[in-house]
Parts: structure tokens; C-alpha cells; sequence
């Protein structure tokens, strides 16, 4: 399917967008804090829903709706997660 390529593209980005959040959610599970984990992920649903999914939609952007949603959803679970955590941002040698 010849537009299958751009989609596959773009759906690539939700792989860097979840390492990034990867560390903070590791770290709040083993701190015990899942309640945060599971409160970040449903705002992050609800947010990409009916930010993004839902008017993209109404506007005619067919399965790309679904694509961006899901990049959303994914990109703002991770930022979410890293303010929760406040892990520095260079790494530390010892």
C-alpha cells in the first residue's frame, strides 16, 4: 500500500517519544508510585482524544487523526512522566 510508508514514518517517532519517558516511569514504579503512572496515562488518553483525535477527524484527516493521536498521546505521557521524576538532564559520572 503506497500509504502505508508515510504512516509507518511517522509511527516510528512513538518509540523516541516513549524512551523518553521510559527512565521516569521505571523509576516511579519501583518508588511505588503507580497511582501517578496510571493518573499521567489517562490524562495524556484524555488529552490526545479530545485535543487532537476527535477534531482531526471532524475535519477529514481520516486514519492521520488516529496517527497524530497516538503520537500525542505517547509524547505527552513521556514529558508527563519526566516532570513527575525531575531526573537531571546531564548525566553524572561517579
Amino acid at each position: 500500500m503506497p500509504g502505508l510508508s508515510g504512516v509507518i514514518r511517522v509511527l516510528g517517532l512513538v518509540f523516541i517519544a516513549q524512551a523518553i519517558g521510559a527512565l521516569s516511569q521505571s523509576i516511579l514504579y519501583r518508588e511505588l508510585r503507580t497511582r501517578e503512572v496510571y493518573v499521567v496515562q489517562l490524562i495524556a488518553t484524555v488529552v490526545a482524544n479530545l485535543a487532537v483525535m476527535i477534531p482531526m477527524a471532524l475535519f477529514g484527516f481520516g486514519y492521520w487523526s488516529l496517527v497524530v493521536g497516538i503520537l500525542t498521546q505517547t509524547a505527552l505521557t513521556s514529558i508527563l512522566l519526566r516532570q513527575r521524576v525531575q531526573l537531571p538532564l546531564t548525566p553524572v559520572f561517579s
